[in-house]
């Protein structure tokens, strides 16, 4: 599987990069990077920032299980999202 980052910029003291890669036979690798908030990360890729600008690194491993329990809750939490978006 190919490497998959997904920007978040939504809440800028919550931004940053979320990975999701296979990196040990049947385990789904999810690593995150929050970036300072005073950084413009809008047009640019993690490659782009400076390691003092990352404030957090975290690296997880799922099994198969796993992560079809966090793909669910976030289909929920994504539904629910769209609900609220939808009522304002």
């Amino acid at each position: 599987m190919k490497s998959v980052r997904v920007k978040a910029i939504g809440v800028p003291y919550r931004q940053g990069w979320i990975e999701v890669a296979q990196v040990h036979p049947g385990f789904i690798n999810i690593e995150t990077w929050d970036v300072h908030p005073d950084v413009d990360i809008s047009a640019v890729s993690l490659d782009g920032i400076a390691d003092r600008n990352v404030t957090a690194n975290t690296e997880i491993e799922l099994n198969v299980e796993e992560a079809k329990k966090l793909a669910d809750a976030l289909l929920k939490a994504i539904a629910d999202a769209s609900g609220q978006a939808n009522q304002t």
